[in-house]
């Protein structure tokens, strides 16, 4: 897991620095939050099954998470 948070921090610094996400973004932070909303979103699907409309709060999750970095579209 550490090994995810390094690479997904090390993606996130190049987006910042190349401005795709706000500036005041602490990556450290932004790393680990996506890590865990990846984590319960498997959790939720491994307790409830996977049903038809599964892509729907996946997908909600993402743009709240792009929203709350501020990304650039």
């Amino acid at each position: 897991m550490r090994r995810y948070r390094l690479l997904l921090a090390e993606t996130l610094g190049k987006a910042k620095a190349a401005q795709l996400i706000g500036g005041d973004v602490d990556i450290q932070a932004a790393a680990a939050l996506f890590l865990g909303a990846i984590q319960g979103l498997v959790m939720q699907s491994m307790l409830g099954g996977v049903s038809p409309d599964a892509e729907e709060p996946v997908l909600g999750v993402l743009r709240l998470y792009l929203a709350g970095l501020g990304a650039k579209s």
